[in-house]
């Protein structure tokens, strides 16, 4: 596996919280009392039926939090399993705990 370093350089090219992916969801993650928080308002062109976010997006998201709170410990490690339930809401805050 790669150093935590060199996940790091790579990392601005992430869909969820890359600053340099212009097709990404640009989330900017901050490390507050123990936890990774993330705050992401849902756009059109994001949802799959109605107003519910895509099961995708909800996804990365959660996928990113809970990477980005292992690299705040400098662990570097891979998503086994991600379960998801459907939301409707427009803003959502994401954390890593």
């Amino acid at each position: 596996m790669q150093a935590l370093s060199q996940v790091l350089l790579n990392h601005d090219r992430c869909f969820a919280c890359g600053s340099k992916n212009p097709r990404g969801l640009r989330v900017n993650f901050m490390r507050e009392d123990g936890l990774t928080t993330g705050h992401f308002t849902v756009h059109e062109g994001l949802e799959s039926l109605g107003d519910i976010t895509h099961g995708g997006i909800l996804a990365a998201l959660m996928d990113a939090a809970m990477a980005r709170w292992l690299f705040d410990r400098d662990i570097v490690a891979l998503t086994a399993t991600l379960n998801i339930f459907p939301s409707g809401w427009q803003f959502l805050l994401v954390r890593g705990f």
